[in-house]
């Protein structure tokens, strides 16, 4: 499946309806919109952690 991921949702789609147990047929956006939304809300969980960080005072962004 990694290979997958170095191709435009438009490519993947019917190569990993070939090695995936699907009954049915899948378009690109069946597979970009999920991935779209899981990136989004890592995103947003990133930016939270981020904002609850403190400050880095000077001597320690000198590093």
């Amino acid at each position: 499946m990694k290979w997958a991921a170095h191709l435009p949702f438009r490519q993947a789609a019917p190569l990993l309806k070939g090695v995936l147990p699907l009954d049915e047929a899948i378009s690109f956006s069946v597979t970009r919109d999920p991935t779209h939304a899981v990136g989004k809300a890592l995103d947003a969980e990133i930016e939270s952690e981020f904002a609850l960080q403190p400050p880095a005072s000077a001597s320690e962004s000198l590093r």
